[in-house]
């Protein structure tokens, strides 16, 4: 049974801002929007009696595309309607960088620091990182497929077409 869910934010939480044809981040807090599917879910998610946390990309900053005062003010927009337990992002732009998904420390240390069990968790993304992540942790994975990703290839345990079909894989 999950007690544990981890989202990704990006088109998951909020709606994707393409450039070009890159899909990409908001880098203002007036290019912010919460996606329909998730205001959907939100009741359920505030009723859930696990955790939930947040585990992001946001290499913008790192690029000097996006100020660290409007990622903190997403934070506060997202806790107004959902109560994670904690949010954390990979701030780094690719390299080195030991946090950066598909890497799966974000999770792990969420893991440890909360002493959760792996087999009670489950990540929730839109793209290849997040799954890989989920997988490289050790959790379930579920990949919400959109327009944009339904390209790409990759194994989660579960693929989804709309968020509300996350509460009916029978995880709970």
């Amino acid at each position: 049974m999950i007690k544990n869910i981890f989202l990704d934010r990006d088109g998951i939480i909020n709606e994707i801002v393409m450039r070009a044809d890159l899909v990409s981040s908001p880098r203002v807090i007036s290019e912010f929007t919460f996606k329909n599917d998730f205001l959907n879910i939100v009741p359920k998610l505030n009723t859930f009696s696990g955790n939930i946390f947040i585990v992001s990309n946001q290499p913008d900053i790192a690029r000097n595309l996006m100020d660290i005062d409007v990622l903190e003010h997403i934070n506060i927009e997202i806790s107004k309607v959902i109560n994670p337990k904690e949010i954390v992002y990979c701030t780094c732009d690719g390299g080195n960088c030991g946090c950066r998904k598909p890497k799966p420390s974000m999770i792990n240390q969420l893991i440890d620091k909360y002493n959760l069990k792996k087999n009670e968790s489950v990540i929730v993304g839109d793209s290849v990182k997040d799954i890989e992540s989920g997988i490289n942790a050790g959790i379930l994975s579920v990949f919400l497929e959109t327009d944009y990703n339904k390209n790409q290839i990759v194994t989660p345990n579960y693929k989804i077409k709309s968020l509300n079909d996350f509460f009916q894989l029978n995880l709970f």
